[in-house]
């Protein structure tokens, strides 16, 4: 199989875990579902940039991040987290009521928290694929998954 094939496997067989971790950042599923086409298009045209098959998953979530986060500077919105944006997303893909509040709970948090949280509990990536994700140090993804825990935590009670 040809790694444009493994690409546009792996596209259509997570396309609504793409879908959920992009539509975090933009709150809106038409913008979302661009980002996810638009990223899509950008994973192709790059795909000569993958060094290592078996980062695959991680990179192509960089792609997605850094597409949305274009987009929002583009579009100079904040980051916004209010329940009617929610609600619109339950038409296409359906959320059960705890992905809902888990969505609301993290109206509390800023983009570099609310990306680590929902990489770690809701996407279940391991510290070090968050890292590689990000671009960053395991430690300092440590230390962001910590300090957003704490705020949810001040948050909740």
């Amino acid at each position: 199989m040809s790694l444009q094939e493994e690409l546009e496997k792996n596209l259509m067989e997570n396309q609504e875990k793409y879908y959920r971790f992009i539509y975090g950042y933009v709150r809106n599923q038409e913008d979302a579902l661009d980002i996810m086409q638009e990223g899509a298009y950008k994973i192709i045209k790059n795909q000569r940039k993958l060094r290592k098959k078996q980062q695959m998953d991680s990179w192509m979530y960089s792609i997605f991040r850094n597409t949305a986060l274009d987009f929002l500077k583009q579009k100079k919105r904040e980051f916004p987290m209010d329940n009617e944006t929610l609600s619109e997303m339950s038409g296409t893909y359906e959320m059960e009521e705890s992905r809902e509040n888990f969505y609301d709970l993290l109206g509390c948090l800023n983009e570099e928290e609310y990306t680590v949280v929902t990489l770690r509990y809701a996407e279940e990536k391991k510290l070090d694929e968050i890292a590689e994700i990000l671009g960053e140090k395991v430690s300092t993804v440590k230390s962001r998954l910590y300090r957003a825990l704490d705020r949810l935590r001040k948050n909740m009670a």
